[in-house]
């Protein structure tokens, strides 16, 4: 089952990933690093304000919609009113910072902000809803309409005169147009329907983790403010285009398995107990770990191919430096979210949870000012490695006492280093002139090598399960 939603969920995720790849590709080349660098503080503010304010709901939805599923119509009636009246003061406070704060649309367009916040809190809270109720496909649609459109109708937006403002409108616009599939079920949610005690579950068990919500927004916002104003807007728009690739390439593949095993881990607890969890929470973290190092090591290994194809000339420079030590953070992080993270979701432990993210926002905020001013925006990107690598580390040590998760399986762990070594190997045996071609047969041979190797070693006893299915269907035909 965790495969075949995690195939689903890939899926889904391959168009969105080529739509941001496309999307860098046509923005670097026709944005300024300023422009850039702009562009993103406004979006990274607006996306990460939305984390902070709604994903608490989308927690909560994820964790409890199975437990009021007899009360669904009660339940999407309490959701969506603690959605409208989020958003209301969302919008009030948008406007008085608009009309006081006008100095700051030099590094950000406040106004837009609030929308984006909006706009995209509805686009997350529809997600989770296709999530919790098992439509991979539903969430596919949406995820690669708004993808797809955002890009080719923000480039459009460029080009016909609107800039940065007319990018951040259609982004919005889109993030609402996109989950129109999903708009029949909330046809059951009732004004006379909201249940308080349902509201009040949603927030005892998402409140807490607004902290870290927080921290998780401060994390992939400050280093950018911090560069902001130690160096000035076009060091943001570098940093922020090798920021985003490693993010989105990284997130976008291990998200899918996420996506696909959080639901079957709390179900297989809530059936099996304990023991059903452990399995199910074993194979997940040996899914994670294969799938995370083969994308972050082959984004290292081919990372020069990528900067010449993909971004810009004005950004090339520096991201050649940049992506190979962003992508081992995101490593890190990826780790963090897809695998030691349940142990406090699946303990419902909202407390505990909380206090990684500010060990790992202190660290960033203390090392990043420092490394800084040593290595210029390449110390803000060791200064994300090391927050990531300790807000990890973190979540390892106080998640063993929220919940007793499965040890980790060393073995299995070397034999993904050996085939990281052996993809390696083959890549650097390839030299060619031409990016396109070079990249393809890197990509080809280099994951080819690194799943071979890991098929000969047995891993997941892929081999021994393929054996067995063999002799199964000779012994089915006499």
């Amino acid at each position: 089952m965790l495969v075949k939603h995690t195939l689903v969920y890939l899926i889904s995720k391959i168009i969105p990933a080529f739509s941001t790849l496309l999307g860098i590709y046509l923005f670097t080349h026709s944005l300024m690093p300023d422009e850039y660098g702009k562009y993103s503080l406004t979006l990274t503010l607006g996306v990460g304000l939305g984390a902070v304010f709604y994903q608490w709901i989308n927690t909560s939805f994820l964790v409890l919609y199975r437990e009021y599923i007899d009360k669904e119509s009660d339940f999407l009636s309490s959701v969506f009113i603690s959605f409208f009246f989020i958003s209301l003061i969302i919008a009030i406070i948008n406007v008085v910072c608009s009309h006081y704060f006008n100095e700051y649309n030099k590094a950000i367009v406040l106004d837009l902000v609030g929308i984006t916040i909006i706009c995209n809190g509805w686009f997350l809270i529809n997600q989770t809803f296709s999530n919790a109720r098992l439509k991979p496909k539903e969430y596919a649609f949406s995820l690669a309409i708004k993808s797809i459109c955002t890009t080719l109708f923000g480039y459009a937006a460029i080009k016909y005169g609107f800039g940065i403002d007319g990018v951040l409108w259609v982004t919005a616009v889109i993030f609402i147009i996109s989950v129109f599939n999903n708009i029949r079920p909330w046809f059951k949610a009732d004004i006379n329907k909201i249940d308080f005690n349902i509201i009040k579950s949603l927030m005892s068990y998402g409140g807490p983790l607004t902290i870290t919500f927080l921290m998780t927004f401060l994390l992939s916002f400050s280093n950018r403010f911090i560069i902001s104003k130690m160096l000035d807007n076009a060091s943001v728009g570098v940093f922020s285009v090798s920021y985003d690739m490693a993010n989105y390439m990284i997130f976008t593949i291990c998200g899918a398995m996420h996506l696909a095993g959080l639901p079957l881990i709390l179900n297989e607890y809530k059936i099996n107990g304990i023991r059903g969890c452990k399995k199910q929470l074993t194979f997940s973290f040996n899914l994670v770990f294969m799938i995370s190092t083969a994308v972050v090591f082959g984004i290292i290994f081919v990372s020069r191919e990528i900067v010449e194809l993909f971004i810009g000339d004005a950004y090339k420079n520096v991201s050649f430096i940049l992506l190979p030590i962003l992508s081992i953070g995101f490593w890190f992080n990826s780790l963090k979210s897809y695998y030691f993270d349940y142990a406090f979701q699946i303990a419902k432990d909202t407390k505990n949870q909380v206090i990684s993210p500010v060990v790992a926002v202190i660290t960033l905020i203390v090392f990043s000012p420092f490394l800084i001013k040593i290595f210029g925006v390449e110390g803000a990107a060791y200064a994300n490695v090391i927050s990531f690598l300790v807000y990890m580390l973190m979540c390892v040590f106080l998640g063993k006492k929220a919940f007793d998760m499965p040890k980790i399986p060393w073995i299995n762990c070397l034999k993904v280093i050996i085939a990281v070594i052996g993809m390696y190997i083959s890549i650097s045996m390839i030299t060619l002139n031409n990016n396109k071609i070079g990249l393809f047969l890197k990509i080809f041979i280099g994951g080819g090598s690194y799943f071979s190797l890991l098929y000969l070693m047995n891993y997941l006893n892929i081999r021994t399960l393929e054996l067995k299915s063999i002799f199964m269907r000779v012994k089915q035909r006499r």
